[in-house]
């Protein structure tokens, strides 16, 4: 059996709420990388960029980050 083969074993035998867990957690790390490149950003420019601020209500364009976990 190949590596492919048993990834596909593997993902078969994932429950749908496992998968939904994981993608739930990946998406955590994502958020979590995004806002220390926001404070990485903020220390080499010396300023806030309006864009990069997650949950500002008065930004249409922010990104409100979270994802919705069972």
């Amino acid at each position: 059996m190949n590596a492919q083969q048993t990834g596909l074993l593997l993902k078969q035998q994932l429950t749908q709420n496992e998968r939904l867990k994981l993608q739930c957690e990946a998406s955590k790390r994502i958020m979590k990388v995004s806002e220390a490149a926001e404070v990485l950003i903020t220390y080499i420019t010396g300023k806030e960029d309006p864009l990069l601020t997650p949950g500002d209500s008065s930004n249409p364009f922010s990104p409100k980050g979270g994802c919705f976990c069972l």
